[in-house]
């Protein structure tokens, strides 16, 4: 007869078999099942029980916490609150904004690091400084813009029945916007202007010029007079006539006036005392020329010419196309400058989009306190993170202007040495004419920070 101990081993037997063969689909495994997940666990955390006690020798031996920090120049953001200081000679010197640290340090990539508030309490504060209003960070160089510029008269997006506007940097012009050759007419504060192959033409007497040239007031398209700022401007469509309508000189057996206008085959000709001036197609409707005008020879024309100019400069010849306008889309009109110049030979280009999409509905009113909204952009649009290093080019090409920073929003005077300490250094501003940076609104001068 089996004693009570072979009975119970012929249990566990039995139950290690049922117990293998389910875990293991092996009921004939010699290693007993779960054996070496116990043995990990087990491993496991005497590895964690061991690490600990290093850890807690470690602190013990050398208490005191994180002191990398500690080498003058290097910038401290405090991890909890997100203050900035400079370290400089065993104190932390409290700075207004990131970029007064920048400015602060003499180097052009210095150390940043964020420290623990705890770390940080037995080391002495000096007195704050730095300059107010500076930027609260200052993007890395290789996140500088090029070019396009692009300034942008479009529906505000606080009120659609108000017009704004707005600058756009680094975003890509749409060719498909391009006017190709046609005339937009434009209007604000009563003012009336043809745009037509990138420049502004001023229609002054738009109740006579517009229907001679076969438009309308009812064409304009409305747009904010800071636009005009963006565009290259032609010279205005007239023509002036010294003593028009006096008795002039007989022509073509015929007694005419100072103003009267003739088609000699494909040329046009405007008399006055000196004779008759070659002008062209525009400026013969201007000054009233119609179909079935008065005719004249060529001899009448050699016998009488005059080799003094009346258009100025740069005077349209032909009667422009106005571009198709769907009036029941937005409508945004712009001007880019890309640093080149265009095939009609001007420094800017002019776009016209409908509707209104993209960036041309975003950007971020600025927030510089004494803001002329008549004088600046009401919104500027640039994408996150990212800078535009810009040297002023005045209207007369003079390259050797101001060098500024233009971050979220807003530019920023810089001298040569704060270039440098920004982290710029080796880095081309691009160049941007006056008219385009005016419309950005400025933030204070960055200049280097003495080291007290």
């Amino acid at each position: 007869m089996r004693t009570r101990r072979e009975q119970v081993q012929a249990q566990r037997f039995v139950i290690r078999r049922i117990v293998s063969a389910m875990l293991s689909a092996n009921p004939e495994s010699l290693e007993l099942p779960m054996r070496r997940m116990g043995l990990s666990i087990l491993g496991g955390a005497m590895a964690a029980v061991l690490i600990a006690v290093g850890f807690f020798v470690v602190g013990f031996l050398f208490p005191g916490g994180a002191t990398a920090w500690k080498e003058n120049g290097t910038i401290v953001i405090e991890q909890e609150t997100g203050a900035t200081y400079v370290y400089n000679q065993g104190t932390l010197v409290p700075m207004l904004n990131f970029a007064s640290a920048r400015l602060f340090v003499e180097s052009d990539a210095p150390k940043v690091m964020t420290i623990r508030q705890k770390s940080l309490e037995n080391t002495p504060r000096g007195n704050p400084m730095g300059i107010v209003g500076a930027p609260e960070s200052v993007p890395d160089k290789k996140f500088l813009l090029t070019m396009p510029w692009q300034v942008c008269s479009a529906v505000s997006p606080a009120a659609e029945n108000r017009l704004a506007t707005r600058v756009i940097l680094g975003a890509a012009t749409d060719p498909a916007s391009d006017l190709a050759g046609r005339a937009v007419l434009l209007t604000t504060a009563g003012q009336y202007y043809l745009l037509w192959n990138d420049r502004l033409y001023q229609v002054p007497e738009q109740d006579r010029t517009l229907p001679a040239i076969g438009m309308s007031t009812a064409d304009a398209v409305e747009v904010t007079p800071l636009l005009l700022n963006a565009i290259e401007t032609g010279p205005v469509l007239s023509i002036p006539i010294a003593d028009a309508g006096r008795p002039a000189r007989e022509l073509g057996g015929e007694p005419r006036v100072n103003g009267d206008v003739f088609k000699v085959e494909t040329r046009f000709y405007v008399l006055d005392a000196a004779g008759l001036h070659l002008i062209g197609e525009l400026a013969a409707k201007i000054l009233g020329w119609t179909e079935g005008g008065p005719q004249l020879s060529a001899a009448d024309v050699t016998a009488n010419q005059s080799a003094t100019p009346v258009e100025p400069e740069r005077f349209p010849q032909t009667v422009p196309q106005l571009a198709p306008i769907d009036r029941d889309q937005s409508i945004a009109v712009c001007g880019a400058h890309s640093g080149q110049a265009t095939a009609n030979g001007t420094a800017f280009s002019a776009q016209v989009h409908s509707p209104v999409t993209g960036t041309l509905t975003e950007g971020v009113p600025p927030t510089v306190a004494g803001t002329d909204p008549t004088k600046t952009a009401e919104y500027v649009w640039q994408p996150g993170g990212t800078g535009v290093l810009a040297r002023a080019i005045a209207a007369d090409g003079n390259t050797g202007g101001t060098v500024y920073l233009v971050t979220n929003g807003v530019k920023y005077a810089l001298t040569p040495d704060a270039v440098t300490r920004l982290g710029f250094g080796g880095s081309e501003p691009q160049p941007v004419f006056e008219s385009y940076l005016a419309l950005v609104p400025s933030g204070p001068a960055l200049t280097a920070l003495p080291v007290i």
